[in-house]
């Protein structure tokens, strides 16, 4: 069933006194996520996105409910197989850049999902190089293994002058480099 696909509700900064921090919930389905989000504008205030078919990277906001149901009654008139399970990212990165010439998109959260810490800390040094003084933000935060409905804990953020949350895990540059590292040393 369609409905069972892993989701994260995203939880933008609000500014002023009493405006939230960035917060990641992880849900077993896209209507809980959605729930979550209910009331919130969407993409300025909350994303839902779903867990990836293809593994580490990008999450996109879920199908329309009418593809959904449309692919959910070609599975179960046999017309198609059912997708392949998705698991829930591990490892969630959340970056803002600045970006005026880029196309337009009908999402404007840039989330990441990733299996393991390495790779998700490889993501975010690349995000930083690569972004360089067009970053305004780029966030990590990671899942309890085998956690249910959840908030990821925060390991490092990094602001858009370079330097890193002091009370995270990750607090520089060497910190983050050996976080990218793989087990075993092999880049």
């Amino acid at each position: 069933e369609m409905a069972d696909v892993p989701a994260l509700c995203v939880l933008f900064p609000q500014p002023g006194p009493g405006g939230m921090p960035l917060t990641v919930h992880k849900f077993a389905s896209v209507s809980a996520a959605k729930r979550r989000a209910e009331g919130l504008v969407a993409d300025v205030q909350a994303a839902v996105r779903v867990a990836s078919e293809k593994g580490d990277g990008i999450l996109f906001p879920p199908d329309p409910d009418a593809v959904s149901a449309h692919i959910a009654a070609a599975v179960r008139a046999k017309n198609m197989p059912a997708p392949p399970p998705r698991p829930a990212p591990q490892h969630v990165v959340i970056f803002d850049i600045d970006a005026p010439t880029a196309r337009k998109r009908p999402w404007a959260a840039n989330v990441a999902g990733f299996s393991s810490a390495h790779r998700a800390a490889y993501f975010v040094l690349h995000v930083c190089r690569t972004a360089q003084t067009r970053l305004n933000y780029c966030w990590w935060g990671a899942f309890d293994p085998g956690s249910g409905p959840t908030s990821a804990r925060p390991q490092c953020r990094v602001d858009g002058t370079g330097a890193y949350d002091q009370a995270l895990p990750v607090r520089d540059l060497a910190a983050l480099t050996a976080e990218a590292t793989p087990p075993g040393g092999a880049a």
